[in-house]
């Protein structure tokens, strides 16, 4: 299942650092999430990770187990950091599409979204692993 967003995973793994890096300072890990966490910490930061890894990494925001950032699917981000996180990539479509969504599930809040959404409405990779995904994120 791959994505129909237009965010490439580069820009969308910008975002989801920030998101994860944000959790495993300010968060304690929920109950059955603390391997997670532990394996979230060796993450590669943006401008050394490499595109297939971002893709990956981002994948495993939607869908994953054991390995991977699902624990993290509910953080929530607000408009200001996909801002400054997603640029030059972001701009008014990307807004309109968001506050389109924050209306339809009745979230008045449009200032912000769950990191697991925003994968799901803006990456335009997978959002299930595959075979390929999977190795590259056990090799963190």
């Amino acid at each position: 299942m791959k994505g129909d967003g237009n965010l490439n995973a580069k820009t969308c793994y910008n975002l989801v650092y920030h998101v994860v890096q944000k959790a495993l300072t300010k968060n304690s890990p929920n109950k059955g999430c603390e391997v997670s966490y532990i394996w979230a910490n060796r993450i590669p930061k943006p401008e050394v990770c490499p595109d297939e890894l971002a893709s990956a990494l981002c994948t495993s925001i939607s869908n994953s187990k054991n390995y991977g950032l699902e624990c993290f699917f509910q953080e929530r981000v607000d408009l200001a950091t996909i801002r400054r996180s997603c640029r030059p990539d972001w701009g008014v479509r990307q807004e309109m599409q968001l506050r389109l969504y924050n209306e339809a599930v009745d979230t008045l809040d449009f200032e912000g979204i769950k990191i697991g959404e925003f994968i799901r409405l803006f990456f335009n990779g997978n959002l299930v692993l595959d075979e390929n995904d999977s190795k590259l994120l056990l090799s963190i």
